[in-house]
């Protein structure tokens, strides 16, 4: 039978790991990855659904396509946590992160 994963059990792994929140390890990727693509939105566009669902699927087909050139692939979901640091980083602080993929 199966182990249910939880939060509270992904937490705890995480905890094992050294990294008590997904955030370290995440930074770690963005900061060994050779190439990091970033994708950014006008902070006051008001995107629709569909607007949201279409950069998700660009952004699915270049990760299909990078695993099938057999390069390493990821679609980053903890940058929701930093993402004006992040812009402001890379000097893109007047517009808002959407997603982030090495």
């Amino acid at each position: 039978m199966a182990k249910e994963v939880t939060r509270s059990t992904q937490k705890e792994e995480r905890k094992k790991l050294g990294c008590p929140s997904s955030v370290l390890a995440t930074s770690n990727v963005i900061k060994d990855a050779p190439i990091l693509i970033l994708v950014f939105k006008e902070k006051n566009d008001n995107w629709l659904t569909g607007d949201h669902l279409s950069i998700g699927a660009c952004i699915e087909n270049i990760l299909l396509r990078a695993t099938d050139l057999n390069l390493g692939s990821l679609w980053i979901r903890d940058i929701a946590y930093t993402k004006e640091e992040i812009a402001k980083l890379v000097g893109y602080e007047h517009l808002e992160l959407n997603s982030a993929f090495p």
